[in-house]
């Protein structure tokens, strides 16, 4: 079946990247349930070597550095850089969908792995500039001048140690710079997926796309985030609602530690579900955007039609001549 490639407003895209998630619901969440077993196996491994290495004939100064990585590491960035890992094989796949071709998992798996070394440099790209770059300067601002200087000025609503406070300083800036880089950053992972081009220039072709998508590539990431707040609200409440009825009330210690050791498991289930959602977006835009800037949609009919013919060799054109 032909695709139907044309020019599309905000809200079809959106809807179609909907349509395309409930069409292989399974098979994304099977895409993206990969960054969980890996993080599972990660936690396990870390549990396992701060059970054992004590026991061991490390040094204590190795002992206390692998023991401070291990207290924040299964927790904070790891699991987003599992998740990078993965754009570029849902990009792939939905790009499938999208076409109307058949696709298989194991296709999109094979492409990324016959270009590994390329596929971990955008896999780090993205995950540097979307995730540990702007909680690493959102951390530095807390701790900074900066931080005092925001917070003197919100001293009305509140002071310093206010909610106001925190949403100024810390996850404000931090979104909006997450924002703009992913912006501009994006559009290289369907550039490098679905054109073959290198790293370098997949990222630098995928600046004319994000010209003119700032709007839609927004309110995609806005939506995911309500939807990943959404989720995250109504689990929570739920676990919350049976585990009082199971314990009786947040009085004992027993809820706190079911608490507040399950909220991480949480946070999982909720990405993996969610996960797909903004790459497949972003997917639908890069067309979007080649069908405006490229006539990418001529392109597909004429080849379809078999009107882009390969050029016939000089050497069979002679001989046949001859």
């Amino acid at each position: 079946m032909t695709a139907d490639l044309r020019p599309m407003s905000l809200g079809e895209i959106l809807d179609r990247t909907f349509q395309i998630y409930r069409a292989r619901f399974w098979s994304f969440i099977g895409i993206s349930a990969i960054p969980a077993l890996a993080y599972l196996a990660l936690g396990l491994v870390l549990l396992f070597l701060d059970e054992y290495g004590p026991s061991t004939t490390l040094p204590a100064s190795s002992k206390a550095a692998f023991k401070e990585a291990a207290s924040w590491l299964p927790v904070q960035w790891q699991y987003s850089f599992f998740l990078c890992i993965l754009w570029p094989v849902i990009v792939f796949f939905a790009s499938r969908i999208f076409l109307n071709e058949e696709v298989e998992i194991t296709s999109a798996y094979s492409w990324c792995k016959a270009h590994w070394k390329s596929y971990l440099g955008l896999a780090s790209a993205l995950w540097v500039v979307w995730h540990l770059l702007p909680n690493v300067l959102s951390r530095m601002a807390m701790s900074s001048e900066i931080a005092a200087s925001a917070s003197h000025i919100l001293d009305g609503i509140g002071g310093s140690n206010s909610f106001p406070s925190y949403l100024f300083v810390y996850n404000f800036p931090r979104w909006i710079l997450e924002y703009v880089l992913i912006v501009l950053l994006c559009f290289g992972v369907p550039v490098w997926a679905l054109e073959g081009l290198k790293l370098r220039s997949a990222f630098r072709r995928g600046l004319i796309f994000a010209r003119g998508s700032w709007t839609r590539v927004l309110f995609a990431w806005i939506l995911v985030n309500l939807l990943v707040w959404i989720l995250y609200i109504a689990i929570f409440g739920m676990f919350t609602f049976v585990l009082r009825l199971v314990v009786g009330g947040p009085s004992s210690d027993f809820y706190y530690r079911a608490l507040y050791s399950n909220l991480i498991r949480i946070v999982i289930v909720i990405d993996i579900v969610i996960a797909p959602l903004l790459p497949i977006a972003v997917t639908l835009i890069y067309y979007d955007q080649r069908i405006r800037k490229e006539g990418y949609d001529i392109e597909r009919m004429m080849e379809e039609a078999g009107m882009n013919a390969p050029a016939i060799p000089q050497t069979e054109t002679a001989e046949g001549q001859v």
